[in-house]
């Protein structure tokens, strides 16, 4: 327990760490601190979010808290409502307001998509590569929010693959996107001249990098890198996509 709660203490990353405080909150528990666990787990979840593992263990803490007298979907539905306020905020704290660049880049069916003609929606780009470990990590939760918005004709999600080293790239895309039965909608980069790729004008610097432009073209988010979570995942793409629907 000593060796977990002193990461915790000197890591910031590890605050954020479902596995060690998951694995904290279990230790207390076995050790009888129920309340201990409950407690260190609810702050968690408030400010990262619940996993599928993060609630089982809180709704037995519950029930073991409560003696099974108190309605555990009650606290889990204000718990939730907690999520969201938290998330509204933090997501808030982090828009920004810059011009989008321009591109035009052809899809997998070879036609041309432009950011001009998207005018009016709201854009999600994630720059990505098929030997890009953390992107394909963060696919399956990509694909859950693409299937959320699928039918919401004011938002669109591009899937900019960048930074390829091997000839036949679109290949690969074809048969990585095939395999894994993803419906999104690819966009292939400059592969050959750094110069000119939409990426270079994004001031990618690693990817996955994922963008959110407003209707009007404006740059709202910006953030690379990313998790496997696919609640989490769904729920940060949501209240951004929100919040620049707004303006």
């Amino acid at each position: 327990i000593a060796s977990i709660e002193e990461q915790l203490k000197s890591n910031r990353n590890a605050a954020s760490n479902t596995t060690l405080n998951l694995s904290l909150a279990n230790s207390y528990a076995k050790v009888g601190k129920e309340l201990d666990a409950f407690l260190l787990l609810e702050k968690f979840v408030q400010k990262n979010g619940k996993s599928k593992d993060s609630e089982e263990l809180l709704k037995s803490l519950y029930a073991k808290l409560n003696n099974g007298k108190s309605d555990f979907n009650v606290y889990s539905a204000k718990l939730d409502s907690e999520i969201k306020e938290a998330n509204l905020a933090k997501y808030k704290a982090e828009m920004i307001k810059k011009e989008a660049p321009a591109f035009s880049l052809v899809n997998r069916e070879g036609k041309t998509v432009s950011l001009a003609d998207l005018k009016g929606k709201v854009v999600v780009l994630d720059f990505w590569a098929t030997w890009c470990g953390p992107c394909i990590n963060s696919f399956p939760g990509m694909q859950a929010a693409v299937n959320k918005y699928k039918d919401d004709k004011e938002v669109e999600f591009l899937f900019i693959d960048t930074w390829q080293r091997e000839e036949n790239y679109k290949e690969l895309v074809e048969q990585f996107i095939t395999k894994n039965n993803y419906t999104f909608h690819v966009l292939f980069d400059e592969m050959k001249d750094r110069e000119k790729a939409t990426t270079t004008a994004y001031g990618v610097k690693g990817i996955p990098h994922k963008v959110v432009i407003d209707k009007e073209g404006f740059i709202r988010f910006e953030s690379s890198g990313s998790g496997s979570d696919i609640d989490k995942i769904v729920s940060e793409m949501e209240t951004k996509i929100e919040l620049a629907r707004k303006g």
